[in-house]
């Protein structure tokens, strides 16, 4: 998802040990632009580039097929996937997918409605107004908003504080021999849990999906 502060790990980190448990191998991104991952300014992010992105990470861990589970953000992006390379996806897993509804819809939800409230006041979001904000606006249960969740998530929202708006300064921006610009994408591989991190040509993302 694109939450405040989201990342792969923190949003699935209740998950992934029972998927694990059922056989399955998990990988875990976090997206270009969120988390861990660079966040160039140098390139557009359409849908299209997020599902690049993603097919390009299936490529480079050997994964042929494989069942998706999105969240928000990260559902739009499955449905994308489904859509443009059918032939990689054996399930979907969606919850919430976001793209699906008008905005005017989903600015009526009342979750929404309190996310573009704090983060529209110009108040600080400190980590009592982030655990208020899951607790009463984004959880069905308010016991699950700890403060290592938000912990995890202010770190990452830090992350862009420190960048002062210019999230360009976290791409890593290699050069191949080819000339090719690449960022880094950066993945939780488990059962080993080993972080990866994956390097991805990001400027030759040009594709357009009919979604």
């Amino acid at each position: 998802g694109s939450g405040p502060g989201a990342s792969g790990y923190s949003n699935f980190k209740g998950n992934y040990r029972h998927l694990v448990g059922a056989g399955y191998r998990c990988i875990i991104p976090d997206h270009i632009g969120y988390g861990f991952s660079d966040k160039p300014n140098d390139v557009d992010h359409p849908l299209s580039f997020f599902v690049e992105c993603i097919k390009q990470t299936l490529d480079v861990a050997g994964v042929e097929k494989c069942t998706l589970v999105g969240n928000s953000l990260g559902g739009v992006i499955a449905l994308g996937i489904a859509l443009e390379h059918p032939e990689r996806v054996d399930k979907l897993v969606l919850m919430a997918p976001g793209g699906l509804s008008d905005l005017a819809e989903y600015q009526q939800m009342p979750g929404m409605q309190k996310v573009f409230k704090v983060f529209g006041s110009g108040e600080p979001v400190t980590p009592a107004v982030m655990k208020d904000l899951f607790a009463t606006g984004l959880m069905h249960n308010p016991e699950h908003a700890t403060d290592e969740l938000v912990e995890e998530r202010m770190q990452i929202m830090q992350i862009i504080r420190d960048l002062g708006g210019d999230t360009g300064k976290q791409n890593i921006n290699k050069r191949t021999s080819k000339g090719e610009t690449r960022s880094t994408l950066r993945c939780w591989v488990i059962p080993a849990f080993e972080e990866e991190t994956i390097e991805l040509p990001v400027k030759e993302i040009s594709n357009d999906i009919p979604f």
